[in-house]
């Protein structure tokens, strides 16, 4: 499989050459043409009783009061597929909820299915992959306004510092473009 995947680069890295292109050439004009997205994971382990009822606590947080507001973007669309009954694609309720802006940029939300974990997904996109520094700060600010606005009483001050510097630290590494 791996010669595969190599014979492909390879072709690939060829027909940009012939083009006066290289693959880096080619990443930007994907960009270009489709947008550069960046997704970041963030999970926060909450374990025992008051971790799980903590989750929950989150969970009903977002779900009864969720932001406005998501990357400085109104949210125009919330989809809570524990509700969700518009969607024939979507047969089983989970607990996860999804924020979405005009855009398509979103923060999805939800517990782990099989450790004491809450999960936050953080997706956004940009026609020029000149922004990416400007999605990286966007994501550390809507993870600082997750964490101030759902994160409640002491989950909130012993993860709050936690949860900003762990993502801070994961977007810095993480984010390399070619």
């Amino acid at each position: 499989m791996v010669e595969f995947l190599l014979a492909v680069i390879c072709e690939i890295a060829n027909w940009a050459n012939s083009k006066n292109k290289n693959l880096n050439d080619i990443l930007n004009d994907i960009y270009s043409e489709y947008g550069f997205y960046l997704e970041k994971l963030f999970t926060i382990k909450l374990e025992g009783i008051e971790g799980i009822n903590s989750i929950h606590n989150i969970m009903e947080n977002y779900r009864n009061n969720p932001p406005k507001n998501i990357y400085n973007l109104k949210v125009n669309k919330i989809i809570d597929y524990m509700k969700n009954k518009s969607n024939p694609a979507i047969k089983n309720k989970s607990n996860v909820i999804q924020l979405i802006t005009k855009n398509n940029s979103s923060i999805t939300i939800r517990p782990s299915g099989t450790e004491p974990k809450i999960k936050f997904y953080f997706s956004l996109n940009s026609k020029n992959i000149n922004n990416k520094k400007l999605l990286e700060n966007l994501v550390k600010k809507e993870n600082s306004e997750c964490s101030k606005n759902h994160l409640r009483g002491d989950v909130k001050n012993r993860y709050f510092i936690i949860f900003q510097n762990d993502l801070a630290k994961k977007i810095s590494n993480d984010c390399q473009v070619l």
